[in-house]
């Protein structure tokens, strides 16, 4: 039985690998070879040879998978820093190892110390496991900050290793409530986290302070965004999706058995899938509103991700996540499928303009969601919700069609098919009545997709 989680790890870990070794190919050194190689025998031993957290699954690794994924693109590009690492003798353009760029700079120093003592004692006090990793995060922070006020290093560098230690902040936290709904104990006494994340932030410290024209090049705002942009580009994001998508169905393929925390390791793969569409759409549109919406799917995500940790089948129904939950295994899946298609056409439709259309489309899709709730009891209630469908997207598509100015071209064919098949919709919903609304689901499914393809094909072909 084993088998079944270490086929999870094999598929995670060669997908890891597969997309690391275009970075490599891309920056190609003996150097960065061998760090890779490294970097893949420690993947490898940290995952398969964990035996007492094997059944945990993938997810709970996460933060180690990040810290992998940091060490080799870290040592991949280090011969570009540093010339002797090259073997060949080449210049890297940044000139003479330094020490530091000043003296002592106190303002840093002193806010980095009395922070960093003053959270190492508050973590040892609080007994909530949550409480209890965001304090160690935080002293490690300022404890950084101390070392940067030391040596009067330019703080230019410091943001990125605030976003280092929250990023595997909340790796721990998700790691450790997956441990404690397991039943185990002493959760929040597992510190690997805590030293990933110091392992990465001293890497980039030291660059800062031997090399800080390069470290500052690195890891600003404007590196970093064109550094995801490329990741995005041709055929980087397809590639990233379609590994996602393969590992996602491996991981169900090796739960099949598995209640809802099973696939948990799925859910993850997609979420990552839908994240990087997303993100390319904002670079490729980018606005305030879309940028809002970008990180209000990426808290989505999160959010039910947690959830799926304390979900039980006696959890109480009322609160939204959990009754989505009830709905099956498949059901997070399927959410974050939805959350992504949604968030990416957002982001679109913000840049474009059309806040109406955006907003028609969002109210539709609740009042579908919620319509159930609404109508229970009636007759007409399975009716109801999917002609609920319909409008929807005849207003949203008309809606459109009046932005692009194409309204008297789309019209007629647009209520043409919303009437026909609000007629189908209603007749298979009155003959379903109350008892038997999942009957003619397949059909009704069929022709809101199919009436969907009409219209937006005619709004398209006519824009």
């Amino acid at each position: 039985m084993k088998s079944i989680p270490y086929l999870k790890f094999l598929t995670a870990n060669l997908c890891t690998l597969l997309l690391l070794v275009f970075a490599l190919i891309s920056h190609y050194s003996l150097t960065g070879l061998i760090v890779y190689l490294v970097g893949a025998g420690m993947l490898f031993l940290g995952t398969l040879g964990d035996s007492k957290n094997v059944r945990y699954g993938v997810a709970n690794k996460t933060g180690f998978y990040l810290f992998i994924a940091c060490i080799i693109l870290i040592g991949i590009r280090l011969p570009d820093m540093i010339p002797a690492l090259r073997f060949d003798g080449s210049s890297n353009g940044f000139g003479k190892m330094s020490f530091g760029t000043g003296s002592p700079n106190f303002a840093a120093a002193l806010p980095g110390l009395a922070g960093m003592i003053g959270f190492i004692i508050a973590s040892s006090k609080v007994k909530s496991y949550v409480l209890k990793i965001c304090f160690g995060s935080l002293a490690q922070t300022f404890g950084f900050l101390l070392f940067y006020g030391i040596f009067g290093l330019p703080i230019r560098t410091f943001p990125f290793i605030v976003a280092v230690e929250a990023l595997f902040a909340f790796c721990r936290v998700y790691a450790s409530k997956n441990i404690i709904y397991n039943g185990d104990s002493g959760a929040s006494k597992r510190t690997a986290h805590s030293f990933m994340a110091l392992i990465i932030c001293a890497c980039v410290a030291v660059a800062t302070l031997l090399y800080p024209s390069y470290a500052i090049s690195a890891t600003n705002g404007e590196h970093i965004a064109k550094l995801v942009k490329s990741l995005t580009e041709g055929f980087n994001l397809p590639v990233f999706v379609t590994v996602m998508a393969v590992a996602a169905a491996l991981f169900m393929f090796s739960e099949l058995k598995s209640d809802v925390k099973g696939s948990a390791d799925a859910y993850l793969a997609v979420s990552l899938a839908g994240l990087a569409i997303s993100i390319r759409v904002l670079l490729t549109h980018l606005s305030i509103g879309g940028a809002i919406i970008c990180a209000a799917s990426a808290v989505a995500y999160y959010l039910v991700g947690f959830s799926m940790l304390s979900f039980m089948p006696s959890s109480d129904k009322s609160n939204p996540i959990y009754w989505m939950l009830g709905k099956g295994r498949f059901a997070a899946v399927l959410y974050s499928a939805i959350v992504s298609a949604m968030a990416a056409f957002s982001i679109l439709f913000m840049y474009r303009g059309s806040i109406v259309s955006y907003l028609i489309l969002v109210c539709g899709v609740v009042l579908a969601l919620t319509s159930k709730r609404i109508f229970r009891g009636l007759a007409a209630a399975e009716a109801i919700r999917w002609q609920i469908i319909l409008l929807t997207v005849y207003a949203f598509t008309m809606s459109v069609s009046v932005i692009n100015g194409t309204i008297g071209k789309t019209w007629m064919l647009l209520t043409a098919v919303f009437v026909l098949f609000s007629i189908v919709m209603w007749g298979l919903g009155l003959r379903d009545g109350v008892n038997l609304p999942k009957k003619y689901r397949a059909f009704k499914v069929a022709g809101c997709v199919i009436a969907g393809a009409i219209s937006v094909i005619a709004v398209i072909t006519f824009g």
